[in-house]
């Protein structure tokens, strides 16, 4: 048997624009190719082939000497190679051994991506950048995120959940003919990753064979969870999805305080118990811990906890309004005269915002901000499907239905629908109040957020979106000692 190639598990190809995208969700690693080089990369595929029957395809296609062309494949399968996109060998059992897989030992390794543009053009220079900025650059339509709700219905009743609570007590669940409809139509319009999300998603009956069709079709796939219903039974599925991420909310190392804002007696034993069986079996997780009052003196715990095993964990104290536009859930969100405690809290422990927030000081306030740039990519790159077929814009802005699934195909609401083309001419110049404000780098402008505080109007900026961007702006001066 002569030498065989595949792509590895956890490589994924996309064609945008004038680019030809590789992504290994392992390392991180990216490739960007221009559409010349398409050629080679369209012999490969997850399924082992032989080497040589590639480059009898590529005859076909090239008039030069077989040896040159059998030593230029060569050259680029052993390029691929060394950053995981592919494996070769001489047999099935030896690329099964060289297949890259998770483990927490080793993700601590990886603390940036690898970004690189494999430019045919010699003339050209090349430019780092993520596959959302070259579309955007383009000016190219493209779903980079698919949000696919399939049950409204959670277990748990978390006190800031932008999920009005009768939703989540009684809603529906996605049938799994129209979850595999949705996936399809996704596919077909390139979209790149689908994050499955509920309420709780494993609540859904049938959501192994909802994972497993997302894995067929070759998604990018996510999993957002509170982890509380997972069983040791759910390993095998997870690790023959092969998903890129876990995100899981815990709110803090007390369970008690941890059980108040869920709602719930025992869900912090069962998350932790959940949290602590992923990573004994090497799957991927992302620990989101949102402050609210409850937790504002716990969250630094959970940062360190996640720090120790290498998982990432984003926090914020921002709360979303209700969907239905009920400002209940806004009780517990963090008071306002520890913003700037909590901020400095966050300033100290992590780096990546501190180097941001010192750029913001010493750059970005003596720049002036491009009023024509988007202000998010709701509706350009990200989409929303809820249980019952509807589309919106992102889970949060649901009040803004694009469309029905049951009466009009996705890449219809997509490119055609009247109201999505009206939200990507939302732009800064909407937002004269963000673009002349001192505070504007600690401004965050959230449409959705908007409207479902101010009944729709995803043009009236909350109050309080300005007052702790003043707040976070005072801590960072006191921080940085800047006078």
């Amino acid at each position: 048997m002569g030498l065989l190639v595949k792509l590895t598990n956890t490589t994924f190809i996309r064609n945008k624009g004038e680019f030809v995208y590789l992504y290994n969700q392992v390392n991180n690693n990216e490739r960007y190719y221009e559409k010349e080089s398409a050629d080679f990369i369209n012999t490969l595929s997850k399924i082992p082939r032989q080497v040589e029957g590639a480059i009898n395809e590529l005859m076909i296609l090239y008039d030069v000497d077989r040896n040159i062309l059998e030593q230029d494949y060569f050259e680029f399968v052993k390029d691929l190679e060394k950053d995981s996109f592919v494996v070769s060998g001489s047999t099935i059992e030896e690329l099964n051994k060289k297949e890259p897989v998770f483990t927490y030992k080793s993700w601590n390794k990886v603390s940036v991506n690898k970004k690189e543009i494999v430019n045919t053009n010699e003339n050209a220079e090349s430019n780092e950048t993520a596959i959302s900025s070259i579309i955007i650059a383009s000016n190219e339509l493209y779903v980079e995120n698919l949000y696919l709700e399939i049950t409204r219905r959670c277990n748990e009743h978390c006190v800031h959940c932008y999920i009005p609570e009768e939703q989540r007590r009684s809603g529906a669940f996605m049938p799994l003919d129209d979850a595999k409809n949705y996936l399809d139509q996704a596919k077909e319009l390139g979209v790149w990753q689908i994050s499955i999300t509920g309420g709780e998603p494993f609540l859904h009956p049938q959501i192994s064979e909802i994972l497993e069709y997302a894995r067929k079709k070759d998604f990018i796939i996510s999993i957002l969870s509170n982890l509380s219903l997972l069983k040791p039974h759910h390993i095998p599925l997870l690790k023959k999805v092969i998903p890129s991420q876990i995100q899981v909310s815990l709110y803090s190392l007390n369970a008690e305080v941890h059980d108040s804002i869920t709602g719930l007696v025992g869900s912090f034993d069962k998350t932790m118990a959940a949290l602590n069986m992923c990573i004994e079996n090497d799957i991927p997780v992302q620990v989101n811990c949102p402050i609210v009052k409850q937790n504002k003196n716990d969250f630094t715990q959970v940062l360190d906890w996640a720090k120790q095993y290498g998982i990432k964990a984003n926090t914020d104290f921002y709360i979303m309004a209700q969907t239905d536009y009920s400002l209940k859930n806004l009780e517990n969100t963090l008071p306002k005269k520890d913003v700037k405690k909590v901020y400095s809290t966050l300033l100290k422990n992590d780096k990546e915002l501190r180097n941001g927030i010192h750029d913001s000081f010493t750059k970005n306030n003596n720049e002036p901000l491009n009023t024509e740039q988007h202000i998010c990519g709701a509706g350009n790159n990200t989409l929303f499907i809820s249980a019952t077929g509807k589309v919106s814009p992102c889970a949060t802005w649901q009040s803004f239905e694009l469309g029905d699934l049951k009466h009009n195909s996705l890449s219809d609401i997509y490119y055609n629908n009247s109201a999505i083309k009206k939200l990507r001419n939302i732009k800064y110049k909407n937002y004269p109040e963000v673009v002349n404000s001192t505070y504007r780098s600690f401004i965050k402008v959230c449409p959705a957020h908007n409207a479902n505080t101010h009944k729709g109007d995803y043009k009236k900026m909350p109050t309080d979106v300005f007052e702790n961007a003043q707040l976070q702006y005072e801590a960072s001066k006191e921080f940085l000692n800047i006078k």
